[in-house]
């Protein structure tokens, strides 16, 4: 089931969709159809097609696909104008152009593009469940809503949209027609994870036991998800079952050998177990798979302080105000440090 800086962004696309509206193929300005090599092969081998078919809509979709895949979000978002100005009928293209829109924070037309796609496909499930999912995002709760309304018309026993009405009404803190809705989803899709998941924290949030038989169950259906181990670890955490917890979060560090989260989060469990050397290993680890993770290099810090490492400790303490001035008691830290070296 990703928000705005640009008004020229904001532009290309309600002239596109105007375009598109009064039945036009105008395409944008022919200068911004540019054919520059850009040594990333497969952009440049549709550069040779597209000078050769210069009208081709598929493959200025193509194009711009690769380049938002590069994150070259300007000229995804002028190809994939470009295809839908030549072709206004192929539904992925608005697809793709929400998407990059979202991806380069412009949520505004990102979700004009949604909106416009599913009055023009408005018998299309995915595209309404695309928009839904959009104004779910934007917390527009009650337009989401109304286009899960749309899509139950159509389809009434459609699991994503009950899991999408979920998400909302979970948003909008009315948790027992929630889980009415999400299982809804999960009586008609009964390896929909994400609602399995999404229950098992509710239930969680509730301080029900019955919360870890939704793990569980998750679990079955994909056992070797890395974020729904995390989940349970999660709430193992939450409930002082520090060893269950422990035990998640190495498996998920065994099959994503880059998830600092949960080597940052065994680190915290070591810390509570006063097993201060291993925790400091795993904060550790959580630095090195994310260098800017500001509170591993607080907590390695912290580890490197009760072993009396001081120059490690006033290390880490500088990196963590390089990154937040304002962070904890870091400050503090850093010249009682300092007073005693």
């Amino acid at each position: 089931m990703k928000n705005i800086r640009s008004y020229f962004g904001f532009l290309s696309i309600i002239l596109v969709l105007s375009a598109c509206g009064s039945g036009e193929k105008n395409a944008p300005e022919e200068d911004l159809a540019v054919f520059e090599s850009t040594n990333v092969p497969e952009i440049d081998k549709l550069n040779v097609q597209l000078r050769s078919d210069p009208q081709n809509p598929n493959l200025y979709y193509q194009r711009g696909k690769s380049y938002y895949e590069h994150q070259g979000f300007d000229q995804a978002i002028v190809d994939l104008s470009k295809a839908i100005g030549l072709d206004s009928n192929q539904v992925e293209f608005y697809h793709l152009l929400a998407d990059v829109y979202m991806d380069y924070f412009k949520s505004k037309p990102a979700l004009n593009t949604m909106e416009f796609a599913a009055k023009k496909f408005n018998q299309r499930i995915p595209t309404l469940l695309k928009l839904g999912e959009f104004q779910m995002i934007l917390e527009l709760h009650t337009e989401s809503t109304r286009t899960v309304d749309k899509i139950l018309k159509l389809d009434a026993h459609n699991a994503e949209a009950f899991f999408l009405l979920g998400l909302n009404l979970k948003e909008t803190k009315d948790t027992a027609r929630a889980i009415n809705a999400f299982n809804k989803a999960v009586e008609y899709d009964s390896e929909l994870v994400d609602a399995w998941i999404t229950m098992g924290n509710l239930f969680a949030g509730l301080n029900k036991p019955i919360a870890e038989r939704y793990f569980n169950t998750a679990l079955n259906i994909q056992p070797d998800d890395p974020d729904v181990i995390f989940s349970r670890g999660s709430y193992h955490y939450s409930k002082s079952n520090l060893e269950k917890a422990k035990a998640d979060f190495l498996s998920v560090t065994r099959i994503d050998k880059q998830n600092s989260p949960a080597f940052f989060n065994i680190g915290l469990i070591y810390l509570e177990q006063d097993s201060i050397p291993k925790a400091n290993q795993f904060f550790d680890f959580a630095v090195k798979t994310n260098p800017v993770y500001v509170m591993a290099y607080y907590y390695r810090g912290v580890c490197a302080e009760i072993m009396n490492n001081k120059s490690a400790a006033l290390s880490d303490y500088k990196q963590v105000l390089t990154f937040d001035p304002d962070f904890k008691d870091t400050a503090e830290r850093l010249e009682k440090l300092k007073k005693n070296s």
